[in-house]
């Protein structure tokens, strides 16, 4: 564990090379230093968990620190560079450097050979970054990473920049994510106006003593921390930049999804977690935000034609039952099913790029179908990959993780939360199998397809594995670190029957509705209703157009009103005064003799008639 630096330095090298040189050689030597540095990582990172499990103790988790050292002292504020090591960190950092090592070994024969220095050079910086978010054991390190994010996302985002609409779209990421960043810093600043310190393992021991649990202080303290966290794992109301990132390629776009952006925001939450626990009323507007997530993305996604977009709006219904674990704070289970997330995810991203590349570029799923013989690996692939995320009853881990979430929720007492999580899990049977049917099944509307390579099976296979439900019964050296929560076990086997019968109905409408013809589908999108309900899911419950009828339409209204600086107007129209008072005066001035004796005379009497009169 000395060299765990490494894990940060050896990608954050692998970038300044490939950056400052990398367009000089040849795409097959940048993809051995891009891939090879996050293998490095990898393979150090292995290292590291045996020797934190040889040194850790059953009943607790090892904290190993290791000092590096000291960036600013001023008076009492100090910022010390040190990397903080626990069970926590140790089950993100390899669960990110693993999704991020098969991500680049997939894009090896997936983006162009022109394209590849920048692609590795932005996903390594990226690795980078998230390793210091999940190592740094101050608040303010923290931010340093974090704030890499977001650079890396926008400029991932803005891959192919030299299309107008793709630069457009970086850029509201860029601005989205800073809005949610600003509320995190101000978090930030009341934490050290509370605490006097940013150090993470210190506030929360100096946090019980002086904050008082439910105040109103630890409520705006936890809730703007939440509205930082979520503007980059995505819940509403800051989704709006998820679909920008369509514009990315499916390497980059899945790095963002499953091994950084969309995690970060879920580890600062866990890693915080007893300050959360302070404040039990944000856990109720967790909830209800992690459940209109849902509802949103599973609707959203059951009308789109763009297969990014669906993959996209998939993700984004799945990492919200991390949410619905902490709005009960069932943190194991957020955690367990944030690795499965990670694993089902990344596979449907993958296989998706896979399709893509394989259909010439086609991106519309109504122009594909009868690929499952002419691609039968990645026809098995998303059927794993649908499984999982449709919660397939006993036979993946999310039907026992999906499953211990909602029925903690309902057992808990919160029944609505839990009724609509069953809910999110009929509709994403649904459109996850309205993909695979439109895709695979029916007749095939693709002429010719582009081979894959046998690399790119090499990350699919893996993911296919861990998809899978051995995931589920991993232990994780998470005692102490998180707090553990027994699942009732009384109705649970009932609830387990329950929840098979949801996915399993799901299966079979979409089965119905999608693996012939589908005339009903037809029928019933052509309806008053269906139309209606079809263009407001389609375009994202008009989010955006609201945003813009609040947001934008006012400002760009005071923008034209003083597009000339009014203070600029004051000045002018005293200039203005001035000048036609000086227009007046001037010609008093004439020479004329009779007119200055009649001015002294009329100013004599004017002045005669005021002192008499006042």
């Amino acid at each position: 564990m000395n060299l765990l630096y490494f894990t940060i330095l050896i990608p954050l090298i692998s970038f300044l090379i490939l950056a400052c040189s990398g367009r000089r050689w040849r795409a097959e030597s940048v993809a051995v230093i891009g891939v090879s540095a996050v293998g490095l990582v990898l393979l150090l990172s292995i290292f590291v968990m045996i020797d934190f499990y040889a040194n850790n103790q059953p009943d607790s988790s090892l904290i190993y620190t290791r000092y590096l050292w000291s960036w600013i002292s001023v008076d009492s504020f100090v910022i010390s560079i040190s990397l903080l090591l626990d069970g926590l960190s140790l089950v993100f950092l390899l669960v990110v450097i693993l999704i991020g090592f098969l991500v680049h070994l997939y894009a090896v024969n997936y983006i162009s050979k022109q394209e590849a220095y920048t692609f590795f050079a932005y996903g390594n910086l990226l690795i980078a970054c998230m390793v210091i978010v999940l190592l740094a054991d101050n608040l303010f390190v923290m931010l340093l990473g974090w704030e890499g994010i977001t650079l890396c996302s926008y400029l991932l985002v803005g891959f192919y920049h030299k299309q107008l609409k793709n630069s457009y779209a970086a850029a509201r990421t860029f601005i989205v994510m800073h809005i949610s960043d600003i509320f995190l810093l101000i978090g930030l600043f009341l934490v050290y106006s509370e605490l006097q310190t940013l150090n993470i393992r210190d506030l929360l021991i100096v946090a019980k003593d002086k904050l008082a649990i439910d105040s109103e202080i630890i409520f705006w303290i936890t809730f703007l921390l939440f509205l930082g966290a979520i503007g980059k794992s995505v819940q509403m109301p800051l989704q709006t930049w998820l679909t920008d990132t369509t514009a990315a390629p499916m390497p980059a776009l899945t790095l963002i999804h499953c091994a950084s952006t969309m995690l970060v925001g879920i580890y600062l939450i866990l890693r915080l977690n007893s300050l959360f626990m302070m404040s039990t009323d944000l856990f109720l507007i967790i909830g209800v935000l992690s459940c209109l997530t849902m509802l949103f993305a599973s609707c959203c996604a059951l009308v789109q034609q763009d297969i990014k977009r669906i993959v996209i709006y998939a993700s984004l219904s799945q990492i919200s039952y991390v949410f619905m674990a902490i709005s009960v704070q069932a943190w194991q289970l957020a955690l367990i099913y944030l690795i499965n997330y990670a694993a089902f995810s990344t596979l449907l991203f993958l296989a998706s790029a896979s399709v893509i590349r394989a259909c010439g570029g086609e991106r519309d799923i109504t122009k594909m179908g009868g690929l499952a013989r002419r691609l039968p690996f990645i026809y098995f692939c998303f059927i794993v990959a649908g499984a999982s995320l449709s919660a397939v009853p006993w036979l993946t881990a999310s039907f026992f993780t999906k499953g211990d979430i909602i029925w903690q929720t309902i057992s808990e007492g919160r029944l609505g939360f839990g009724t609509l999580g069953l809910v999110g899990v009929l509709l994403s049977a649904l459109f996850v199998f309205r993909l695979v049917f439109l895709v695979f099944h029916n007749k095939s509307k693709v002429e010719t397809l582009v081979p894959a390579t046998r690399l790119k099976t090499i990350p699919l296979f893996i993911l296919v594995l861990l998809s899978t439900g051995f995931l589920v019964y991993l232990p994780l050296p998470i005692q102490g670190v998180l707090p553990i929560t027994e699942v009732p076990e009384d109705g649970k086997f009932g609830f387990q029957i329950l929840l098979a019968a949801v996915t399993t109905l799901g299966i079979l409408i979409t089965y119905m509705l999608y693996a012939g013809k589908h005339a009903e589908i037809h029928e019933i999108s052509n309806s008053p209703i269906g139309k209606t309900l079809t263009q407001f899911w389609y375009h994202g419950w008009r989010i955006e157009w609201l945003y813009h009828a609040i947001f934008v339409v006012p400002y760009l209204y005071i923008t034209k009103r003083i597009h000339k600086d009014p203070l600029a107007n004051w000045n002018t129209s005293i200039t203005w005064g001035i000048d036609r008072i000086n227009g007046v005066i001037v010609p008093l001035e004439n020479g004329h003799l009779r007119w200055y004796l009649a001015s002294i005379v009329g100013g004599g009497v004017l002045i005669l008639l005021l002192l008499v009169f006042l």
